[in-house]
């Protein structure tokens, strides 16, 4: 799945984060869109080697092009879901620590909840 805010601001979101995934260490903000594209490779691998054959397997019959692309769709709304989950809890942590007005404002949320 893609979450194509990444795509459009691969950068800027994890700048506004605190992006310390420990207290000695964090991805920078440039990682984020690298680890977007492994995560990417990694679950069309996982899609073709095991849902497709399992798909088989228990129709009977490899999954028609159309099948195909609906599958894809739904797996691209569950993703939106997510960054929307996600969007809303930041929203959330910057309104109680009203930041929402504040531009440049760093909210205090891991970035590692940015990864697919």
């Amino acid at each position: 799945m893609t979450n194509y805010y990444f795509l459009r601001y691969p950068s800027s979101s994890p700048i506004q984060l605190n992006h310390l995934a420990s207290s000695h260490h964090g991805p920078s903000a440039g990682s984020v869109l690298v680890i977007v594209f492994i995560s990417t490779a990694i679950s069309l691998t996982v899609i073709d080697r095991f849902l497709w054959p399992t798909w088989q397997k228990l129709t009977g019959q490899f999954p028609t092009s159309l099948q195909r692309i609906g599958l894809g769709h739904v797996l691209n709304v569950l993703g939106m879901v997510v960054s929307a989950l996600v969007e809303s809890k930041r929203l959330k942590i910057a309104k109680t620590r009203h930041l929402q007005d504040q531009l440049g404002a760093i909210v205090l949320m891991s970035a590692l909840w940015l990864f697919p």
